[in-house]
């Protein structure tokens, strides 16, 4: 094969590859001074909205403050949740993950190293609308002083949609009975949370970045071929 070929085959691989890992929607960083549980029985959620013509979710994570080593996630996706209703799941698992340090801390008295915790290999539809997940680590160990916390955020380096709207909500009768409160109520000013949503690719949108790499790097070699024959 032309070294030419070799090379746009390279930047081919590389462009496709990146694609598929871009989010959909991440909610944002930790904000350093809020977070809730997500062990024991409770979940939080957070809202999140899909456009255009739908999305395949292939991964989900959550940044999660924790003291434990969490090998496996409950997670949910749902839509219509409001005060005291917890609307309907659309759809839910209990999975793997890979966890990942990501070099912040926090937690009750700072003591909690920040990891994000990520469900690989899903393969399933939303069509458009407005979504809420969440994450649940189970119970700890008995008698073992483990937590984990999902990390709150302010909306730093978050996108997607919406960013730092104060929709979340608690799910939790082992801590005080909350049965679909909004946060607001729990901490008396709005709250979100660093959760992360990510689809497959489009078809169309990768080749259509993968056709404006060929372009460039034709026009590139035309040049050459040009200069070459200018110095004959």
């Amino acid at each position: 094969m032309d070294m030419k070929l070799k090379r746009l085959g390279s930047a081919g691989a590389l462009v496709f590859a990146a694609a598929g890992a871009v989010a959909q929607f991440y909610g944002g960083d930790f904000d350093g001074r809020t977070w809730l549980a997500v062990d024991y029985d409770a979940y939080i959620y957070d809202d999140f909205a899909v456009d255009g013509s739908g999305i395949t979710v292939t991964s989900l994570y959550a940044n999660c403050l924790s003291n434990e080593d969490v090998h496996k996630v409950g997670w949910e996706i749902r839509t219509g949740i409001t005060h005291g209703n917890g609307g309907t799941i659309v759809n839910s698992g209990y999975n793997p993950v890979t966890r990942t340090a990501t070099g912040r801390h926090g937690g009750p008295d700072g003591g909690y190293d920040e990891y994000t915790l990520r469900v690989n290999g899903l393969n399933f539809f939303l069509a458009p609308g407005l979504y809420y997940i969440g994450v649940n680590v189970g119970n700890p160990l008995p008698g073992i002083l483990q937590r984990t916390f999902v990390s709150g955020t302010a909306g730093a380096n978050g996108f997607g949609s919406p960013i730092a709207n104060g929709n979340s909500w608690i799910y939790s009768a082992f801590f005080g009975n909350y049965n679909f409160v909004s946060t607001e109520t729990y901490f008396g000013h709005i709250a979100d949370f660093s959760y992360g949503v990510v689809p497959e690719p489009k078809s169309v949108s990768v080749f259509v970045i993968g056709f404006a790499v060929f372009l460039s790097m034709r026009k590139r070699t035309q040049k050459d071929d040009s200069s070459i024959n200018d110095t004959r």
